[in-house]
């Protein structure tokens, strides 16, 4: 072995550089040649579709062969904007040509769902090394590499560290055993914990966090729950749990389906490869290779087994159900139900048996089939209140129609286990026979209404916008427990109209109707009105009062405490509800709900410092210190935000150059795609938008605890938050509140 310095051998060193010269020689004599790469190597793809069987390198041009598979008949389209790139300088070649389509014209797939294109491109310096590859301004694929020679590498196995993170975290469960929690332990507020892995993730892959839209059913409190993803793919959440439950991870568009009890841990490890092959099957929900970890682990591989089986039984199609409402009758509706909910209920049967599946998955699984069954039924009735508005009578709904709830597990706590649980009991609050609650108005309201007055008693002739009146009128007082807030809105809206239009004779209306009815408070109201549903539940119902019934009341405090009753009588009413439960977590959350609501909100509350959603929100905020901020999230595809934000568009012009008021929008990129967004925002003439990344958009879900938009929170003038579920029909309202509370602490400031 020579140690001695290059230096004092010239001769050596001449022979080195010849070498050198010899190879740059050769390097540019191949380079100057046609390059073919077949099948070149990549190093990360998020694209279930799209894949690179051969690059031709060239001084005329560049030409990537693609073999697409997507599913048959299915369409794909290609784009001017489609390139590739140079890893190491970033410099983008956009497409100039395609073979075997055209640009910017849908391509039909065929039966087989495989097709063949090439995609060409200028041509590239010889000193590229590797390419990423772009569809319509998006990299899909990085890191291809230009050496034909160059070998794909093995696929690592999960690292040591990694398995060894996740054993120590599962390990930490407080709640070691699962699968045997007795009723009195299934009530329970220990959070829990999800970690796991995915194999093969790359932090390019587009999102870093995932999402469990988790709520608390008992009281109709959201919990959206943020996954955060490590940039070595594995990820984890600390979950609030309020019971066991049945949810989902949302990753991306991907759905990952867990089980898990209070005070557990629950590992779940995934594969890259399926995220992709969710992205080819679009058109189908599909089921990922699961591993669980943890002592809720058999109960989720169980359900998943079961899950599996099940797509073989005949389908139990959602759509199928919904277009039946439409054209049978109730009585003929509910014998197509409970026939279909059996032959599926059969099939359930025979797996559980042949699968050798745990008495407590049984458990769960017959009881899902049990509140499904109730569920349908309850959307015919929610839906029958619907037909009016579809220009078709109600159906008047027959007498024993309700009587499958008196075989539903209504007070069996395991039925809130089931995924259907939380709009079962939504629909079960609001079914047909509780309307004879709102008779309770009738010793509260007026003998005869203000247009009955003016058009039937006085004989006025009625204009076209007092014939509109009446008709919307008819509706809301149909629907009186089903109308939607848009409906409320217009309602308002048009007896204000009608108001000011016959205001001469209000005053002789008010002396002769209004000042002769009885006067109850709005706890006595509500009281009463759950004193009419409590003889309804047990005599016309003919059911037991007990957990589900119990939980209906409390979840009807949500919107009580704070928004319609003062704090004495939401205690009064509070004290009536309880007196009634007896299971002392319901009993508990109640008094929480209580609480909450009439803790001192007048100066707001603080965002937390060092939580990534709070940061982002407060950096949106700080412009407009020492203004009141009304934030609308909201997205294109919403409905009620669209019309929430047309309604208050002239409401917003008013407002423009206020000292006192700024309205901001925050959408995200998967809410709002960029074309509608813009489009959108021009026309309603928005300022002080924001469109964020996926990522964000779910920190601020998290943050302000919503998982449905629109949602509006309004932040004082000193970037407090002073109501993080604002209603904003109540716009005006509060703010002539929030403005004569400035003029009022000015005055005593001059004082």
């Amino acid at each position: 072995f020579n140690t001695t310095p290059m230096k004092h051998h010239p001769a050596k060193k001449r022979r080195i550089l010849v070498y050198f010269i010899f190879l740059l020689l050769s390097t540019a004599h191949i380079l100057a040649k046609n390059v073919i790469i077949t099948d070149p190597v990549y190093e990360f793809s998020t694209s279930g579709i799209t894949n690179i069987t051969k690059i031709e390198l060239n001084k005329e041009e560049t030409r990537v062969h693609i073999h697409s598979t997507f599913i048959p008949h299915w369409r794909v389209k290609f784009s001017k904007k489609d390139f590739i790139q140079d890893c190491e300088t970033g410099e983008k070649f956009y497409a100039t040509g395609i073979e075997n389509g055209e640009f910017d014209k849908e391509i039909h797939m065929p039966a087989s769902g495989d097709s063949t294109f090439v995609l060409i491109f200028p041509p590239l310096n010889k000193s590229v090394r590797k390419i990423n590859l772009g569809d319509n301004d998006v990299v899909i694929i990085f890191g291809v590499s230009l050496n034909p020679k160059e070998k794909p590498k093995n696929i690592e196995r999960t690292p040591q560290y990694v398995l060894d993170w996740v054993n120590e975290e599962v390990e930490k469960s407080k709640n070691k055993e699962a699968g045997k929690l007795s009723a009195e332990e299934f009530f329970s507020s220990q959070p829990a914990k999800i970690v796991g892995y995915i194999k093969g993730y790359d932090k390019r892959s587009g999102f870093s966090t995932g999402i469990i839209y988790a709520n608390n059913v008992i009281t109709m409190e959201d919990y959206p729950t943020v996954v955060t993803i490590h940039p070595d793919g594995r990820f984890e959440a600390s979950l609030p749990l309020f019971h066991p439950i049945r949810s989902g991870i949302v990753f991306d568009k991907a759905s990952i389906p867990f089980y898990i009890e209070p005070g557990q841990t629950l590992a779940i490890w995934l594969d890259w490869e399926d995220f992709l092959k969710a992205d080819r099957f679009r058109n189908r929900q599909l089921d990922f290779e699961i591993e669980y970890a943890g002592p809720a682990a058999f109960i989720n591989h169980e359900l998943m087994r079961l899950n599996l089986q099940a797509k073989k039984l005949p389908e139990l199609s959602r759509k199928e159900m919904y277009q039946k409402m439409s054209e049978l009758s109730p009585d003929d509706y509910k014998t197509y139900v409970t026939s279909v909910i059996e032959e599926y209920s059969s099939g359930i049967e025979k797996i559980l048996e042949e699968e050798n599946i745990s008495p407590y998955t049984q458990t769960l699984a017959r009881n899902n089939i049990k509140i499904l069954y109730a569920q349908f039924l309850l959307d015919l009735d929610m839906n029958n209140k619907y037909r009016i508005f579809e220009g078709k009578e109600p159906y008047e709904m027959p007498s024993d129609f309700f009587d499958f709830l008196q075989y539903t597990p209504l007070n069996d706590c395991f039925v809130l286990a089931t995924k259907e649980y939380d709009t079962f009991i939504n629909r079960l609050e609001f079914c047909t026979p509780f309307d004879a609650q709102s008779s309770v108005y009738k010793r509260v309201q007026p003998q005869k209404s203000f247009s009955d007055y003016l058009f039937d008693e006085l004989g006025i002739v009625k204009t076209q916008e007092d014939e509109e009146y009446i008709r919307v009128s008819e509706v809301v007082n149909k629907n009186i427990n089903s109308i939607t807030q848009e409906e409320i809105t217009k309602y308002n809206e048009l007896y204000q109209a009608l108001f000011e239009r016959h205001s001469s004779y209000s005053d002789d209306y008010t002396n002769k109707y209004v000042n002769t009815v009885e006067q109850l408070t709005q706890d006595e109201i509500r009281i009463a009105q759950w004193q009419i549903k409590d003889s309804i539940y047990s005599n016309v119902l003919k059911l037991q009062p007990g957990l589900s019934y119990d939980i209906c009341k409390i979840r009807s405090l949500n919107h009580l405490f704070g928004e319609v009753l003062s704090e004495q009588e939401g205690y009064r009413i509070l004290e009536w509800i309880k007196k009634d439960i007896s299971n002392e977590f319901l009993v508990n959350e109640a008094i929480r709900l209580y609480e909450t609501s009439y803790r001192n909100t007048a100066m707001g509350y603080e965002l937390p410092a060092g939580d990534k959603g709070a940061e982002l929100f407060k950096s949106m905020i700080d412009p407009f210190q020492g203004k009141y901020v009304f934030v609308d999230f909201w997205g294109t595809f919403c409905g009620p935000c669209i019309h929430g934000i047309k309604e208050m568009k002239e409401t917003r012009r008013a407002y423009e150059n206020s000292e006192d008021v700024v309205f901001l929008f925050i959408t995200s990129e998967s809410e709002s795609p960029l074309d509608k967004y813009n489009e959108f925002i021009e026309e309603q003439e928005l300022s002080h938008t924001y469109r964020v990344s996926s990522d964000e958009y779910l920190c601020l879900r998290q943050l302000f605890r919503f998982n449905g938009i629109p949602r509006y929170v309004l932040v004082g003038r000193e970037g407090r938050i002073l109501n993080e579920k604002f209603s904003m029909h109540n716009f005006e309202h509060e703010l002539e509140r929030l403005l004569a509370k400035k003029r009022n602490n000015k005055i005593q400031g001059a004082i």
